[in-house]
């Protein structure tokens, strides 16, 4: 029996000449448009988050999953799927809405760490990995929806 490898496309979305209207984009937006149709998602090739703000996000997620269950299970939400959730031990997810805004990151720390002042510099770092993943959000939205 063969196995099946399935490969994500894999889009630049970093290009220098990627500006709506332009050739460059309509070309994009049709691979976008594509392997949302045909997988659902894709892989992305973006360049504005530095190496620097990538090692401190995962350090800042190693460091939030190491965090007791019950400190997790403090973050809590009244939106579903956004606190914390734990998949019978298999997976674990936290959630913060809209973390892109230092507000709603402030106030996710604080669950976690309610005898201080949150956890500034975890703060930050999820705020400017958001504000990252947010520009990219905007851009494939653009592209789907126009």
């Amino acid at each position: 029996m063969g196995s099946c490898s399935l490969q994500l496309p894999l889009i630049n979305l970093a290009d220098k000449t990627l500006e709506p209207g332009s050739s460059k984009w309509a070309e994009v937006r049709s691979d976008v448009r594509k392997a949302l149709e045909d997988f659902g998602c894709f892989e992305a090739s973006y360049d504005k988050v530095s190496l620097e703000l990538q090692e401190s996000i995962m350090k800042t997620m190693e460091e939030l999953f190491a965090l007791p269950v019950e400190t997790k299970q403090r973050n809590v939400c009244p939106k579903p799927y956004v606190g914390y959730l734990n998949h019978n031990n298999l997976s674990e997810s936290l959630g913060i809405s809209n973390a892109n805004i230092l507000e709603n990151i402030n106030e996710f720390t604080q669950q976690l760490w309610p005898h201080g002042d949150g956890n500034e510099n975890i703060s930050k770092t999820i705020q400017l990995f958001a504000e990252k993943l947010v520009e990219i959000d905007v851009m494939v939205r653009r592209m789907v929806w126009r």
